[in-house]
């Protein structure tokens, strides 16, 4: 299975798990960014957002588990749960002939 940064770098965007300061959590600061984000990824024409992190909360945004698109985490790289890697369609089918596996070890600093 190939990368999908290789082969699909200019189509879907990697987003960091969302962060908020302790003091200004629970205010919507997080879901602000987060739909902002969204909304401006979609107009500027990528098909799709990958992230991993908290199921329970990226799903209210539409982001579902990255295998019902045929997205995988590479062996080096395995998340927690196969769940915690999700996807996220920006137009409808826009992930229909996207697959591969999402490898991390392009980005040095997030290698352990």
């Amino acid at each position: 299975m190939f990368p999908i940064s290789k082969k699909h770098e200019h189509e879907l965007l990697m987003l960091s798990p969302v962060s908020v300061a302790m003091n200004k959590q629970r205010q919507g600061v997080g879901k602000y960014m987060l739909q902002e984000g969204i909304k401006l990824s979609a107009k500027m024409g990528y098909k799709g957002i990958i992230v991993e992190g908290d199921i329970r909360y990226y799903r209210r945004f539409g982001f579902r588990t990255s295998t019902d698109f045929g997205i995988y985490a590479a062996n080096k790289n395995l998340p927690p749960s196969v769940d915690n890697l999700m996807a996220l369609e920006l137009s409808e089918d826009s992930l229909k002939n996207i697959t591969g596996e999402v490898d991390y070890s392009m980005y040095t600093s997030l290698t352990h």
